[in-house]
């Protein structure tokens, strides 16, 4: 029993002093900052002190200073962020649950000196939300009334049923058809404009931790930038104005602009695929590209020493002195080259020629029945020359000449005189001829000097053979 009342009174004094510590800490806060606002628009003595929805404090105390400002007593926690000289200070109202207002609190920026215990935020650093009811009460009569009538109407627009008037009215149900229309097409495009803007969501957020808070960041600045400069801010506001009025004056051309869009974001859709298909490519040149940029610093006193030595190659003495002694070869090459350009046509039109006509002429193969020999006929003319520089060898001291023996035979075969003339010569053979290959046309082939070689067929190299006694001169 005494073991049991001794742990109870433990535990009791342990009680006591973690409350002591709480109450202490709790009242006690680490520091104070005050800050000047215009009214505190029902910001009271222990409202919470938020950074980015974070409690970090309380409101210590709310007391009038000289003139129309009031001093809001912010004290903050041990854990708060530091608070320094740009920081900002606005009263917002909390949740509807929540109810009454809260001091948001921006520390600001690490680069800006701290505030010290007790030391104040002046007017142009603090603001407080704007409430409905000074929205309305910046209207003045007619405003209002007119904003009642057109909430009226809203709603009696969407509950209403139509009248016999409105039903024989039917410009308004036009209208209104076109409109429901044009709203069916824009959720028809809603699903890939919505994956557009997740995509363009997705992009906002940055490649890095950090991204929207540095971009949020430098949207402060040029937001503060344009505070500081009202008259410029003015101006653009007017100028604004202009070009939505002449917008609004050009609107037929901008209703058609606005209907070739669809076609130009696909035409830039199809453009942007084919850039991402070129881009691992440029990706994989630039790895190979860094090295060699890399290696550039150290080559660059190799490339200031060959740069200095192509100087000294280009001095009058050197490069200078050929150039010179070339300048007269350079004439005669010019001239040369004028001149060539006759001979390098002939020489095309002879390839030309020899690879058309030529060259396919030779390969071609002629029947002459038992003594062909199937190969083709530029072949047969090396073989006949080999024949010829046979049968001509030099073998009885007379030199080389062929000799041919004819023989003897009961038939009798005249040669008739050519065109030029000559007396018929007469031989005999052992068998009676067969016939003449190729056989006399009668006449010699015209040539035609007008058209070139390289547009001549082809020629036919199987040759008729004509009867016996050649039906004329042979």
């Amino acid at each position: 029993m005494a073991a049991e009342t001794a742990g109870l009174l433990t535990l009791l004094a342990l009680a006591a002093v973690v409350a002591l510590y709480v109450v202490l800490s709790g009242s006690s806060p680490d520091r104070r900052v005050e800050a000047v606002v215009t009214h505190t628009a029902g910001l009271d003595e222990g409202s919470p002190v938020r950074v980015a929805g974070v409690d970090v404090g309380r409101v210590g105390d709310v007391r009038q200073a000289p003139g129309d400002e009031t001093v809001v007593v912010l004290e903050l926690d041990e854990d708060a962020p530091r608070v320094r000289r740009d920081a900002t200070l606005k009263i917002r109202p909390r949740l509807v649950l929540e109810g009454g207002f809260f001091a948001d609190l921006r520390p600001g920026s690490p680069a800006a000196a701290e505030l010290r215990d007790g030391d104040r935020l002046p007017r142009s650093q603090t603001a407080v939300a704007v409430q409905l009811d000074e929205v309305l009460s910046a209207l003045t009569k007619d405003p209002r009334a007119a904003l009642g009538d057109l909430l009226r109407g809203w709603g009696g627009a969407l509950t209403a049923d139509p009248t016999a008037a409105d039903d024989r009215d039917a410009a308004p149900r036009a209208r209104g058809q076109a409109a429901a229309d044009s709203l069916n097409d824009a959720l028809a495009d809603a699903p890939a404009a919505l994956r557009s803007s997740a995509v363009a969501a997705q992009a906002l957020r940055g490649r890095r931790p950090g991204d929207a808070t540095r971009l949020v960041a430098g949207l402060e600045r040029v937001a503060a930038g344009l505070g500081q400069d009202r008259f410029a801010l003015a101006s653009m506001v007017q100028g604004l104005e202009g070009t939505a009025a002449a917008l609004a004056a050009e609107r037929m051309a901008l209703r058609a602009a606005v209907r070739e869009l669809p076609g130009t974001l696909a035409q830039t859709d199809r453009a942007l695929t084919r850039v991402r298909a070129v881009l691992p490519d440029v990706r994989a040149l630039a790895r190979e590209t860094l090295p060699g940029l890399r290696a550039v610093p150290a080559a660059s006193p190799d490339l200031r020493a060959l740069s200095r030595q192509v100087r000294r190659l280009s001095a009058p003495a050197e490069l200078g002195r050929l150039a010179a002694d070339l300048r007269p070869v350079a004439g005669g090459l010019a001239s040369l080259a004028r001149t060539a350009t006759g001979l390098l046509g002939a020489a095309g039109r002879i390839s030309r020629c020899a690879t058309g006509v030529l060259l396919p002429t030779g390969r071609k193969r002629l029947d002459d029945g038992a003594l062909s020999t199937g190969v083709e006929n530029y072949k047969e003319l090396f073989y006949a020359l080999v024949g010829f520089t046979g049968e001509g060898q030099n073998f009885d001291g007379n030199g080389t000449y062929v000799r041919f023996q004819p023989g003897g035979g009961p038939h009798t075969v005249a040669v008739r005189p050519g065109a030029a003339g000559g007396e018929a010569q007469f031989a005999h053979t052992s068998l009676p001829p067969l016939g003449t290959r190729p056989a006399y046309p009668g006449r010699m082939p015209r040539v035609d000097a007008s058209r070139r070689c390289a547009t001549q067929p082809v020629p036919d190299l199987s040759a008729p053979a004509g009867p016996a006694d050649g039906g004329g001169r042979r």
